[in-house]
């Protein structure tokens, strides 16, 4: 018998990777993302990366893979997953969501959705498909809270851009320059196709960076040709740009470098709530505030929460504590009329607020056309802390596809409705000026 050890060649099924995806498989930052077009292997990299984090550098440890939501992962990751790597080097338990590597390794399958089912794991590595889809820029906070079962821990994102305000640009960057960061200025170095901080690190690809889709293939030349296919569509989805979509509903606070300030609660003269109810779905609370000299409105403070009940261990008590933060200058409080019930409690609860329902089948395009003369007029600034509500407002888009003005289905809105329920009932109270 042979004294040579024989050294077992791990074979898988995928494609020889091309420049772009080599410079992401070999970048070496905590934090790395592959942004780039459709069709340019996205989340064929993503499977890539797993498969070399659970098989060669994590071996034994856990891992997360992650989408928006359930039905993008079974279709993205894990139907190339399980196209590309071989049968017999993993057992998949669909109930569980669970990938199990003979090595030890594992990979589970999380949805954002759900981001509360994260909590408590270790894990040494996370990817995340289709990041663009997720509106709430925590889940980035829970995966680095996840990152403590090695000390040398990764995480990745493939998918397409969204825009300059969407949070993935703003953990990540959308370009070379200074940001701010945390109130720190962030100089990002690199060029439009790569750039990076000692931490970070995005590589950005087009459709026909990939050579099966070369420029001049019929599927590219459809992609920018499709009457269908307006100038933003080509940019982000083609192109991988960070643009703004055609139908922004606030381009008055999108376009404006000196909405968003600094504000303190001795600015205003009163102050008021809005409430977008939400459980399954996050709800929201905003604190704004009104001065009666200058006209001017602020968004002071916000209360971001999914799966919370109208009780005091949630939002009676979330509402309790800012009325004895701030006493009687706290006059009242607007709720979405659709839940009278929660609205009933809330009065029961705090009698020292007035509560208030919007109006029945209440005025969405009036509500929005009030917000706008604000911010147009610079009458209306938001507090730098309210995070959700500024990336909502600038992911807030009409529905081009329709006749009348209406919201496209889908945009992330608890702060914003928060918001327009709040400017309708005060300026349409006697009190307000307009």
């Amino acid at each position: 018998m042979s004294s040579k050890v024989q050294k077992r060649v791990l074979k898988n099924k995928f494609p020889t990777p091309y420049e772009k995806q080599k410079q992401f498989h070999q970048e070496t930052r905590k934090y790395k993302w592959f942004c780039g077009g459709i069709g340019s292997g996205k989340t064929l990299s993503g499977v890539r990366e797993a498969f070399y984090l659970a098989m060669v550098r994590f071996p034994g440890k856990r891992g997360i893979v992650c989408a928006p939501s359930f039905p993008l992962l079974r279709q993205g990751f894990l139907e190339k997953f399980i196209q590309f790597v071989p049968r017999e080097l993993y057992t998949l338990n669909q109930q569980k969501w669970e990938i199990v590597f003979n090595n030890g390794s594992k990979i589970l399958l999380k949805s954002t959705s759900n981001i509360e089912s994260m909590r408590g794991i270790d894990a040494a590595w996370i990817g995340f498909d289709e990041p663009g889809s997720e509106p709430n820029g925590q889940v980035f906070e829970e995966f680095k809270a996840r990152l403590r079962d090695d000390p040398k821990s990764v995480f990745f994102m493939t998918g397409t851009p969204v825009g300059r305000y969407h949070w993935t640009a703003k953990v990540f960057g959308s370009g070379p320059g200074k940001i701010m960061s945390d109130d720190k200025v962030v100089d990002i170095q690199g060029d439009s196709e790569y750039w990076y901080t000692d931490k970070f690190a995005v590589i950005r690809a087009t459709t026909w960076d990939n050579p099966k889709f070369p420029i001049d293939s019929e599927y590219v030349q459809d992609l920018l040709n499709n009457p269908e296919s307006t100038p933003e569509f080509v940019a982000q989805q083609v192109k991988a740009e960070f643009t703004t979509y055609e139908g922004v509903i606030f381009p008055q606070f999108v376009n404006s470098k000196d909405l968003v300030v600094k504000l303190q609660e001795s600015d205003f003269t009163e102050l008021f709530i809005g409430f977008d109810f939400g459980y399954t779905n996050y709800g929201a609370l905003l604190l704004m505030g009104y001065n009666s000299s200058t006209k001017r409105y602020g968004c002071l403070k916000e209360v971001y929460h999914k799966a919370m009940m109208v009780d005091e261990g949630g939002w009676i008590g979330e509402i309790r504590k800012l009325k004895q933060q701030y006493g009687a200058k706290l006059k009242w409080l607007v709720a979405d009329e659709a839940n009278p019930e929660r609205i009933q409690a809330i009065r029961t609860a705090i009698p020292a607020l007035q509560v208030f329902r919007t109006t029945k089948n209440g005025d969405t395009l009036g509500s929005i056309r009030k917000t706008q003369k604000l911010f147009g007029d610079k009458q209306l600034y938001v507090d730098p802390g309210c995070k959700h509500l500024i990336s909502e407002l600038n992911q807030y888009q009409w529905d081009i596809g329709k006749d009348k003005d209406s919201v496209k289905p889908g945009t992330p809105d608890h702060l914003v409705d928060s918001l327009r329920y709040a400017i309708d009932r005060h300026i349409t109270s006697k009190n307000s000026g307009w």
